[in-house]
């Protein structure tokens, strides 16, 4: 099982005796992050990493790791992890309780009105993490560059084979995530997971410089795809209840169309096509469908003589829906 021990069928609720990870982190298709404790210096620099494990203070609390039952190993772990089996974390940040992170709560019922408190886990570790990708995202877009996507693959690349830079990782090679000894009334341990030499099942790469994997994402993704549309010559959009545009993308694109019904100069409506994904260099006439309302409308002003005209954008958009680029605007006059 891949939900913390817990049956997956049946009215059961008593955990089964098994070794298991917590899905999403299990999920091949995200960044799955262990936990880690620093050991710092007196001018406050990292000189050490160990896996968090504070089961002998707190029984039970300990960074997370292992092997899916539910998902078969993905390709970027090819040639890292020998079972056939998706293994995690990918990687470990801060996640020990003891510092932990200051934050100030404005929950103050949830906070018993503390204000300042210290939380930690991998529930920090992790928007942790998605806070960092999220700054390298902003520095690839302001590059009209590719943006992170599934970044296990750029994450395992560069680990395995670091660039002139340096590594990303630091690699974490202390310490266990077992918490057999602490939580198991015989004191025997689990057998999962301890850290050594290069990739592990207790913190994955173990941590990662940021500002590197910036540098490197920067040189590594490719620049973003130029869109560009054309209208079709000769539509008829009143009859045919459609505005057709042909498009084509430089690179993979997701592709949103959209056009601008306006009569008499004023906005009458905004109408889409469906999200089209078009492979590289390919070209795909999409159909923008006008719902019956529309055209009546269309057909009433026409009816008065007023002028009617559709103007059609596409954008080339990520996978948050942002849009990256997007063409010039196509006006076109619609007549009966």
């Amino acid at each position: 099982s891949d939900l913390g021990c817990l049956p997956t069928s049946g009215s059961s609720s008593t955990p089964l005796p098994q070794l298991a990870v917590l899905y999403p982190a299990s999920s091949p298709w995200v960044t799955a992050v262990g936990g880690v404790n620093l050991e710092l210096d007196a001018n406050n620099q990292i000189q050490n990493q160990v896996v968090w494990n504070d089961t002998t203070v707190r029984p039970g609390l300990a960074g997370g790791g292992g092997f899916s039952t539910l998902f078969t190993r993905p390709s970027y772990q090819r040639g890292v992890v020998t079972q056939s089996q998706r293994a995690l974390p990918d990687l470990a940040l801060l996640a020990d309780v003891a510092p932990g992170y200051d934050v100030f709560c404005t929950a103050r019922a949830q906070c018993q009105g503390r204000g300042w408190i210290t939380i930690g886990g991998t529930s920090a570790a992790t928007p942790l993490l998605a806070g960092g990708f999220a700054l390298v995202d902003q520095m690839l877009r302001g590059r009209l560059l590719s943006s992170l996507g599934l970044a296990n693959p750029l994450i395992y690349r560069l680990a395995q084979s670091p660039p002139s830079s340096g590594s990303i990782v630091y690699d974490v090679t202390d310490g266990s995530n077992d918490v057999g000894p602490q939580i198991q009334i015989d004191g025997a341990p689990l057998g999962c997971c301890s850290a050594g030499p290069g990739f592990d099942e207790a913190s994955g790469w173990g941590g990662i410089d940021l500002a590197l994997f910036a540098q490197d994402a920067l040189a590594a993704q490719p620049p973003v795809g130029r869109v560009s549309m054309q209208l079709l010559a000769g539509q008829r959009p009143l009859s045919s209840g459609r505005i057709r545009a042909r498009l084509r993308c430089t690179a993979r694109c997701d592709l949103s169309v959209r056009a601008r019904v306006s009569i008499g100069g004023g906005v009458a409506f905004i109408d889409y096509a469906n999200l089209l994904n078009l492979r590289a260099h390919a070209a795909k006439v999409v159909d923008i469908l006008l719902t019956r309302s529309q055209r009546a409308r269309i057909t009433a002003a026409l009816a008065r003589h007023r002028r009617v005209t559709a103007s059609v954008t596409a954008a080339l958009i990520d996978a948050s829906d942002n849009i990256e680029r997007q063409t010039t605007t196509v006006t076109t006059l619609v007549t009966r």
